[in-house]
Parts: structure tokens; sequence; C-alpha cells
């Protein structure tokens, strides 16, 4: 995940305002909204997937122009973020709906699909890989915190301030070591 978030940045809050305006006109709630793009992109604009996905959502070109009615969309505008969003939250409504508002269920379409359950009861995706649970609980606990009232912008900006202090320890054992070595 660090890999998506520049230090000094604020990745979400340049969103912000955009995430509220589409999910409250097509009735998905900002906060789940925030937890899918975390979860994709860490809010990565630019973000790429080489299976296909692109931009904040994670979006695949041929999922875009369906749920846009846009059949000469071009790759590029997948990374404007008015258009990556109004996909996927038109993907997240299209889910709820489906799914008759089962928030894991919805979330797992979102990830895999469709929603499959392995005999044990965690999600999985067509081949059986658990990978689907996975994302559908870091969703889940994305919303969670959303849903306490954390800004949008929170969890994206505590993963910076918590990934600098560990880079600099780990820095400081690994030259303790070549000290003592040498």
């Amino acid at each position: 995940m660090m890999a998506f978030i520049e230090l000094g940045a604020n990745p979400a809050g340049e969103y912000e305002t955009l995430i509220r305006t589409v999910g409250n006109k097509t009735g998905v709630e900002p906060e789940l909204v925030a937890a899918h793009i975390m979860a994709e992109s860490a809010f990565n604009s630019r973000a790429f997937n080489p299976e296909g996905s692109y931009g904040l959502m994670q979006i695949y070109l041929p999922t875009a122009k369906k749920l846009l009615n846009l059949p000469d969309l071009k790759v590029e505008s997948l990374y404007v973020p008015e258009i990556n969003l109004m996909s996927g939250v038109l993907l997240i409504r299209q889910n709820l709906n489906r799914y008759e508002n089962n928030l894991p269920d919805a979330i797992a379409a979102y990830n895999a699909g469709m929603a499959r359950k392995n005999a044990y009861g965690q999600y999985t995706d067509s081949k059986g890989n658990i990978r689907v649970q996975n994302y559908v609980d870091r969703v889940l606990d994305y919303y969670r915190t959303y849903k306490t009232g954390y800004p949008l912008t929170a969890i994206a900006l505590s993963k910076v301030v918590l990934a600098v202090p560990l880079m600099l320890l780990a820095g400081l054992a690994i030259f303790t070591l070549i000290r003592r070595r040498g």
C-alpha cells in the first residue's frame, strides 16, 4: 500500500468533496466510496494494475464504458478522477442493488465480479483464492473507521505518518548491525 503514497501529500483531501458529491448523488455512502478507494489505490489517481484496472477505484475500461454508457471512452479517461470515481461508484451502486444492500457481498462483487463463498464461508474469486475475503475485510475496516467520524483523509495520512518512523527505525537497525560487524 505504501508504494501509492507520496510523503507530504494529502491523498484524499483533494477528492473529499468529489467523493461526497458522487456518493450522495448515487445514494452510496461517501465513507464506503472512500473505503474502496483506500483499498484499491490509497487515493492515487494514477494507480495502474497490470491486469488492466486504472485510477482511484481501479476500474476496467470495458466496465467503465458500460456503466457510463460511453462506448468511445479511452483508457486515459480513467485517470480523470471524476470519470473514474463515477464509474466506481456506479459499480458499487449496481452491486448494492444486486445483493439487496448486503455490504460484504457487494464489496466482494466489486473485487471479484460476483460474491462467492467457499465451504468455510470465505469470499473467493473464480479460482477459489481467498484474496477476495482479505479485500472485503480491508474495505469493511476502512468503512467502519470512516463511519466513526474519521475524516476521509485520515487513514491515508496515518499510513504516511506511521511509515516514516518505521523506515527510520529500520535504517537505524541496519546501521547498528553494520557498525557492530565492522
